[in-house]
């Protein structure tokens, strides 16, 4: 990783801890109330994504530690999640369009690493199962967050599929961008083939 790389990447997860702080004020500091345990996870998830994310390439960090920015320090700490309608919703959806895109790095990376062939469809159906599969489980973790630790992070069993629904909507939507960005580049590719004489 370059040193520039490193330096764009500790100058975003800085950014994402200052909004961070900056909400927690807002709230401590206004009639805005948020949990303990959704005040320390928001702080958590900043430190937990830089350590996770760390060797993901810069482009796919930038948009991670953003979607991290509203999900936590603007859902969780300020509580747009309450006071803003289809908020959740569409970080849901957003989410499906993150992790497709971090399944498709994932299996790129281990194709390569095995020196397999870069076949598009099997990346393509990986990254979609593995962004459903990240959907349930994060309402797993939200389900047992709200047993054990009572934060009422979920609402009704209607809340949690509603969720899950988002996600897959937001993944069948990167998977059809991918789709027409292949068909894309390969029509501009039968373009530019010269022709035979």
């Amino acid at each position: 990783m370059e040193k520039r790389e490193k330096g764009l990447k500790l100058i975003v997860s800085s950014a994402a801890l200052l909004i961070t702080i900056i909400c927690t004020v807002i709230t401590f500091n206004t009639k805005l109330s948020t949990g303990k345990y959704k005040l320390l996870g928001s702080y958590a998830s900043v430190f937990v994504l830089t350590a996770l994310l760390w060797g993901f390439p810069l482009k796919f960090y930038v948009i991670a530690m953003i979607f991290d920015v509203f999900a936590t320090a603007f859902g969780s700490i300020i509580n747009l999640y309450r006071y803003t309608e289809f908020f959740d919703r569409g970080l849901h959806f957003f989410s499906g369009l993150l992790l497709a895109e971090c399944g498709m790095i994932i299996i790129g990376y281990v194709l390569k690493k095995r020196g397999l062939p870069d076949d598009f469809p099997v990346k393509l159906l990986f990254s979609a199962f593995f962004a459903i599969a990240c959907a349930g489980l994060w309402e797993i973790y939200e389900f047992l967050c709200d047993i054990v630790l009572k934060i009422h992070m979920q609402g009704a069993g209607n809340d949690t599929m509603f969720d899950v629904i988002c996600g897959t909507m937001g993944t069948l939507t990167y998977c059809a961008l991918m789709l027409i960005e292949r068909r894309f580049k390969k029509n501009n590719k039968d373009k530019n083939k010269p022709e035979r004489s």
